[in-house]
């Protein structure tokens, strides 16, 4: 979900993947429901800041991986060149 703030309209852009095209012609009234049952019931602060941090974890250890392959295609690289040039 997107959110654009403008002076006086708020608008929330709704995504949805792999929606089944017999669910297609109910789906606006599936999210409304949804929406209704979520500020019913709130929202689990506790829980959603569990899964904000997992997903923290997730990048930067993505990250780290991904430094820790780039530096060592470089050093294979420097060791090519080396190689090549016979050092």
């Amino acid at each position: 979900m997107y959110e654009t703030d403008r002076a006086a309209v708020n608008d929330y852009d709704l995504g949805a993947a792999s929606v089944p095209t017999e669910e297609l012609e109910n789906f606006d009234e599936k999210v409304i429901e949804s929406l209704k049952k979520v500020v019913a019931d709130g929202i689990d602060m506790t829980r959603l800041s569990q899964i904000i941090e997992r997903d923290r974890r997730k990048v930067r250890l993505q990250s780290t991986r991904v430094q820790k392959q780039r530096a060592n295609l470089w050093l294979r690289t420097a060791a090519c060149l080396a190689r090549v040039q016979g050092r």
